[in-house]
């Protein structure tokens, strides 16, 4: 957990009241249930120039959540039973998410370079989904091959 004692919150609370009082009915009103279309467009952007990920805003669903996104990746591209390769040491709430959604996990283990796709093919060759780290891995070879996700 961060300090939270570092949080600016009277700033926070100025910034948060100054864009309450410019609200209008409109803004009452259900937005997109994919999120709200100017963050999904800047995300796109920024996957664009960071990560050089073709992706358009349409294409960008914003959860509240790691463990709602995760759930609704798993709904949508996995059966139960299907194996899921997940880096090992992992995230212990994703584990037990898809657990819950009785899918097989493959521990598969990291080292400097990422996730170590060799041996997730050699325990499960026909794993339909990967959960790693997005910061320091993205097996874009194995899935472009194999047709998987990487989440």
């Amino acid at each position: 957990m961060p300090d939270l004692t570092l949080f600016p919150a009277a700033l926070w609370g100025r910034l948060t009241a100054r864009q309450a009082r410019r609200l209008g009915p409109s803004h009452l009103c259900a937005g997109s249930s994919a999120g709200v279309p100017r963050l999904r467009e800047a995300i796109a952007l920024h996957l664009r120039l960071s990560r050089g990920v073709k992706v358009d805003a349409a294409q960008i669903v914003v959860v509240s959540s790691t463990q709602q996104g995760l759930d609704l990746c798993l709904r949508l591209l996995t059966d139960a039973g299907d194996a899921v390769w997940m880096e090992d040491p992992g995230y212990p709430g994703a584990r037990r998410l898809m657990q819950a959604h009785a899918l097989r996990v493959v521990d598969v283990p990291v080292d400097r370079a990422g996730l170590q796709v060799d041996h997730g093919i050699a325990l499960a060759p026909q794993a339909e989904l990967v959960y790693v780290t997005p910061s320091r891995q993205a097996p874009l070879a194995w899935a472009a091959q194999s047709g998987g996700f990487i989440v």
